[in-house]
């Protein structure tokens, strides 16, 4: 594929775009921003509430669709208009809260603009500042009372064989629910009709842009589905090995500028 063929760059965040310091390179901005003055659109692939990826999306001047929440919400930041909305369905939600809380799991929800948890104890506080997520604690009722929406679920540190129950359970029980594994013991839950995959396919449609002119670049499980309906799919050297499987290609990693040196070889601009 000639690089005058991609027309749109879809790009994860955590783990692919920002550092593991979760910051953004400044060379890898402003070749960002050259590119979007070519006329190529720039869209982030977040699985981050949208107060979350907004500040990366500000800071790169952007005024393209936002894909957030997993793929489970898609708007235009600048004007509000949302493209695509697909919260968890209710009763699939309720029944991996109950068993995720039976099993004393530690998980977060995110709404639309705050994550909930049972507790906010220090690494929740931790993680609410470094991925500037406001969150709310439940103070010890069930997730199942979340006042809002459930668009994506993060449960961590699982044991190997309570996450192969989980899995299975899910599986079995959850016909309306994707689930991915999040790292070496977690997982994360979106609805079926949403992930990265279907919100990239919605943009594509949005831009009358095919998606063989598209390029992806991600690092996790959620963002294998999004890289291979891509007309180029790129992993991260640091990725899963899943994802890395599914490649078109695997680049160098985010602390060494993997997806600005990528950009660069496959747009030639």
């Amino acid at each position: 594929m000639q690089h005058n063929d991609i027309k749109l760059v879809a790009l994860d965040l955590d783990g692919t775009l920002l550092d593991s310091a979760k910051r953004l390179p400044e060379s890898t901005a402003e070749y960002i921003s050259h590119i979007s003055g070519q006329g190529i659109k720039v869209v982030l692939a977040s699985s981050r509430m949208p107060p979350g990826a907004l500040p990366v999306y500000r800071q790169l001047g952007l005024r393209t669709p936002m894909i957030a929440l997993g793929g489970s919400y898609v708007f235009i930041p600048s004007s509000d208009e949302i493209i695509y909305d697909q919260p968890m369905s209710l009763n699939d939600y309720h029944y991996a809260v109950r068993l995720l809380e039976q099993h004393q799991t530690y998980f977060k929800v995110y709404g639309r603009n705050f994550f909930y948890t049972r507790e906010m104890d220090e690494r929740t506080r931790n993680f609410s500042q470094t991925h500037h997520s406001p969150g709310r604690s439940m103070e010890g009722k069930s997730l199942t009372a979340m006042p809002e929406s459930a668009y994506n679920l993060f449960a961590l540190e699982i044991t190997d064989e309570l996450l192969q129950l989980y899995l299975s359970e899910f599986k079995k029980n959850c016909p309306q629910l994707q689930v991915f594994t999040e790292g070496k013991n977690g997982l994360g839950l979106v609805d079926k009709r949403a992930g990265k995959e279907n919100a990239l396919i919605a943009i594509g449609a949005y831009y009358g842009i095919k998606m063989t002119n598209i390029l992806t670049i991600g690092n996790e499980s959620n963002d294998v589905k999004m890289i291979q309906c891509a007309g180029i799919g790129l992993a991260m050297a640091n990725g899963c090995k899943e994802i890395k499987e599914a490649a078109d290609a695997v680049i160098g990693d985010n602390d060494h500028l993997g997806v600005e040196t990528a950009l660069k070889q496959y747009l030639g601009l």
